[in-house]
């Protein structure tokens, strides 16, 4: 069976409900502008962002709200200049409490500040923690975050007590991470130290928590570090605890994880039927190519375990070696369904300009969606701001990311421009994508190519964007769905004729894009002639005045067919441009036996039979 004829093409689109996505950055005031949470609701997004101010000299925090097409609202910001606000609580959970009112904080030393809002932007209440601990001295650094729960809150932040340090330069003061009860009041209710009592010189240090609150369970879940200080760095080694904690401060259930010899967990997790799923680094130790001296060198890993300590699985992000940062691993992931649960990050591809020879790291997103229980990746999404009549260089950073009420995805983050940060240019900006279910930012668009292979089978190439799910016709009362995956199908019709063969791409909420295409299938008649690899003639017997073919295959360069009797003359020569290409001609011969001779110069591809009656 070949094809002969391609007679037309037929192309609609049929689009309904379709979700609203949008890729923006975001300008406000000054030049360091990041949006680390972001709450969606059916009518708008609220979010929570920090921006440095130049003219203050500090951080300052914004409340503000988005459109649904992802266009400013409005927004407020605090500049009360009686707090020294040079650091912030990046990851505060941005959802209502109880009254329906949104809060945000921020750190500095040792005392926790709370800003809550009305859905207008109406500020109601400014709530300053700052007896957490009973030094002056403490130091909080920027690896925590405020959770809310009802009308309390869940804080926890790693620190470090410097008051009684033995010796500043070693670093063996106490350090560990603080978890705290607060009520919206400013009340402390309880605080849990994780740490080490202080008592020699290279102790064990505590550090980089993780936290997530488990509303089924009513517990806090928390991964954070240990590390050995040595004097021999290739020595040293971290591992990890596992803490859950009731809301009383009392720790239920502890156990230890040692992944590697250095090991890191980060800030994301997620609890979901006893899996444990977090954010962590690996790590080696070895000299990097082209250097001279050993070093550690980090990959960032998806790791889940279940309540018994044992690993599930474990998903490598990036075949590189990267720096430890919370732009490389998920800074949090959310559930997708009963079985799946997405996350993003950020990772980078190697560049060169080929107008400049200039050489770029350019750093991309990605989104994906993957299964609890094995790991696996159901689909991925890569995204970069990256104007297209330029070469620059912009960095990522996706903190938040959320669950839509139209089934898709929002993340938030920043997007950094060196460029404008070496011409002294605002250069970091807000960042949001919102996506749709399948994490596309555009519709489904249908489209295939075509062929058949030497075992007459037609073979379907799909070509289609932005699609989960597609629907085959084939035009013979046959159908097959397919997945987005699957991009190479075959078919077989059992006759000759014309077929319409149809292919529906599905996206979100029923949106779908068709197209059409129909095809002029003729078959091999019984009496055919030779293997077909590269010259097939049909039918095989034909009849003088009878319409005969010869498909060419895969062949490089033109080529000629030399048509020669059974008395070895030559009857016939025909030119063959091009190969995978079906050639008609009416059949002249008298009745006989003639031979196909498919030539390339001197050579002879090959010879085929043709029985003419």
């Amino acid at each position: 069976m070949k094809i002969l004829l391609s007679l037309f093409f037929l192309f609609f689109v049929l689009k309904v409900n379709a979700q609203n996505t949008f890729h923006k950055i975001y300008f406000f005031e000054d030049s360091f502008e990041i949006i680390h949470n972001i709450f969606p609701t059916d009518s708008g997004y609220y979010f929570a962002s920090m921006e440095y101010s130049m003219m203050n000299q500090r951080f300052e925090p914004l409340f503000g709200r988005l459109k649904l097409d992802g266009s400013l609202d409005w927004n407020v910001r605090n500049q009360d200049l009686s707090y020294d606000q040079n650091s912030w609580a990046s990851r505060t959970e941005l959802k209502p409490n109880t009254d329906g009112n949104f809060t945000l904080g921020f750190t500095n030393n040792g005392v926790i500040r709370l800003l809550t809002y009305k859905e207008n932007g109406i500020e109601v209440l400014d709530t300053v923690y700052s007896n957490l601990l009973s030094n002056d001295s403490l130091i909080f650094f920027d690896l925590g975050s405020i959770m809310t729960v009802d009308s309390n809150y869940y804080a926890y932040f790693t620190y470090y007590d410097e008051l009684n340090d033995f010796d500043q330069a070693q670093g063996d003061g106490e350090q560990g991470v603080l978890l705290a009860k607060l009520s919206k009041q400013g009340d402390t209710l309880w605080t849990h130290k994780f740490h080490n009592p202080m008592n020699i010189p290279f102790k064990p240090r505590f550090g980089t928590a993780s936290c997530y609150y488990n509303e089924i369970d009513n517990v806090i879940h928390m991964i954070m570090r240990e590390s050995d200080f040595v004097q021999q760095e290739q020595n040293e080694w971290a591992k990890l605890h596992y803490y859950v904690v009731d809301t009383n401060g009392n720790i239920l259930t502890h156990f230890e994880r040692q992944d590697t010899q250095r090991n890191y967990a980060w800030a994301g997790i997620l609890i979901k039927d006893s899996i444990v799923i977090y954010s962590n680094y690996i790590s080696e130790y070895f000299i990097y190519p082209g250097f001279t001296q050993p070093s550690w060198y980090y990959r960032p890993v998806i790791t889940a375990f279940n309540s018994s300590n044992n690993t599930l699985w474990k998903d490598t992000l990036s075949n590189d070696y990267i720096q430890i940062g919370i732009e490389y691993v998920p800074n949090k992931y959310v559930n997708s369904s009963d079985s799946t649960f997405a996350g993003a990050f950020t990772f980078f591809d190697f560049y060169v300009n080929e107008d400049t020879t200039e050489f770029y790291a350019l750093y991309d997103i990605e989104l994906f969606n993957k299964d609890i229980l094995t790991g696996e990746n159901l689909w991925e999404r890569h995204y970069r701001y990256f104007p297209e009549d330029s070469m620059k260089r912009y960095e990522h950073q996706i903190i938040d990311i959320e669950k839509t009420f139209d089934d898709g995805y929002i993340m938030s983050g920043s997007v950094y421009s060196l460029d404008s940060s070496q011409a002294g240019r605002p250069h970091t900006y807000g960042y949001i994508i919102k996506t749709n279910c399948l994490g596309y930012l555009g519709n489904p668009q249908a489209s295939f190519s075509y062929s058949f292979n030497e075992n007459d089978e037609l073979i379907l190439t799909n070509t289609s964007t932005q699609a989960g799910g597609y629907q085959w016709n084939f035009g013979d009362n046959s159908s097959l769905m397919t997945g987005e995956n699957e991009s190479i199908i075959s078919h077989s019709y059992s006759s000759n004729g014309q077929y319409e063969v149809e292919l529906i791409a599905y996206g979100c909420d029923n949106n779908n894009d068709t197209t059409r295409v129909i095809i002029d299938v003729e078959m091999k008649d019984t009496g055919f002639a030779g293997d077909g690899s590269l010259l097939t003639l049909f039918p095989n017997p034909t009849k003088t005045g009878q319409s005969t073919g010869f498909y060419i295959g895969k062949i490089n360069g033109e080529a000629t067919i030399q048509v020669v009797n059974s008395a070895g003359q030559l009857v016939s020569s025909f030119r063959i441009p091009a190969g995978e290409t079906t050639y008609l001609f009416p059949c002249s011969y008298s009745a006989g036996t003639y031979f196909f001779q498919l030539t390339q110069g001197s050579a002879i591809l090959e010879v085929e039979k043709l029985l003419v009656e």
